[in-house]
């Protein structure tokens, strides 16, 4: 019988975690280094789907603020990338927007960039199918995460097939075309629940689609106040939405997700509930990943951002 959790409530996975650092000249001049967390393969070639991590403000790092998250993550079958550029904002390609810290405009970029980096030389040592892509991000990396997922041709030009958005700040909401999960808490008062709605909200959204309020959660959920479950419900989603596997590894992601028994995301498995709504079941089901590792090349470094709509913003000099 397949768990919905486990027994012993801990977010961690089956695989060892490994961890790298990358220097790619292509990210911001404010920090051009990549942490990288990863599974140890089982078996030669075995490869495991990317999340490219966008951090917040004055956050850094898979061996820092997120390393808990990253690990936990990673422990399910990811290659977790966090860029490390843009702390403070991207001072090298500043573009602020109404409402927000300066220099976050085309942080999303950096986000991209990282997934780009995995088609490089650099890379080859790292066990990861750039078919199979999420995005996901904290704070300001929600934004960017949202800007991202809301992009076609970036959709298109990165393989991202899902993305989760833990407490974005953000005052532009553009439709988010990918299944997607968009987490806050009721004691956010830096990206108060009504980011996260109206992300939920956008004219245009996937249909495939949650909306998670807990109770007595703050901004820091991701990193200096860790909650377990948000690696689990994150890797959750990723499984239906990237991999395609409603179950795996004796858990039941399936129920995880839209299940109502008691482990379930909306039904207590994350904890009470100020609201919570996940949509979509019926248009998620078992895919089969080998016709993305059978179609065309992922984008080479510096390709598929042609073309690709740049937000209007402030630029500071």
């Amino acid at each position: 019988m397949l768990a919905t959790v486990p027994s012993t409530w801990a977010a961690a996975g089956p695989y060892t975690v490994l961890s790298k650092t990358f220097t790619y000249s292509a990210l911001d001049e404010t920090d051009q280094h990549i942490d990288v967390l990863y599974p140890s393969a089982n078996f030669s070639g075995q490869q495991f789907p990317l999340i490219s991590y966008a951090h917040g403000f004055d956050d850094a790092g898979g061996d820092q603020f997120y390393a808990q998250l990253g690990t936990d993550l990673a422990s399910w079958g990811y290659v977790v990338a966090f860029p490390n550029s843009c702390t403070y904002g991207c001072l090298h390609d500043c573009v602020s927007l109404s409402g927000d810290p300066p220099c976050f405009g085309h942080y999303y970029l950096e986000q991209l960039k990282t997934i780009e980096f995995f088609s490089t030389t650099a890379a080859a040592g790292v066990p990861v199918n750039t078919s199979a892509v999420a995005v996901a991000g904290h704070s300001m990396g929600g934004q960017a995460s949202l800007f991202s997922a809301s992009n076609a041709s970036a959709i298109g030009a990165h393989r991202i097939k899902a993305a989760a958005f833990h407490h974005a700040f953000t005052h532009e909401y553009p439709a988010a075309l990918v299944p997607f999960l968009a987490f806050t808490g009721t004691l956010d008062f830096t990206a108060p629940p009504a980011m996260a709605q109206s992300i939920f909200d956008a004219s245009g959204a996937s249909s495939t689609r949650g909306l998670v309020n807990k109770r007595g959660v703050d901004h820091h959920e991701p990193s200096t106040h860790y909650n377990p479950a948000l690696a689990l419900f994150t890797v959750a989603w990723f499984k239906l939405h990237v991999n395609g596997m409603a179950s795996s590894e004796g858990m039941a992601w399936d129920e995880l997700i839209y299940g109502t028994g008691g482990d379930s995301l909306c039904g207590g498995g994350d904890g009470e509930m100020q609201q919570c709504s996940v949509l979509g079941r019926e248009r998620h089901g078992e895919r089969d990943l080998r016709s993305d590792l059978e179609g065309d090349a992922p984008p080479a470094a510096g390709d598929g951002l042609v073309e690709m709509p740049r937000l209007e913003g402030k630029v500071y000099t």
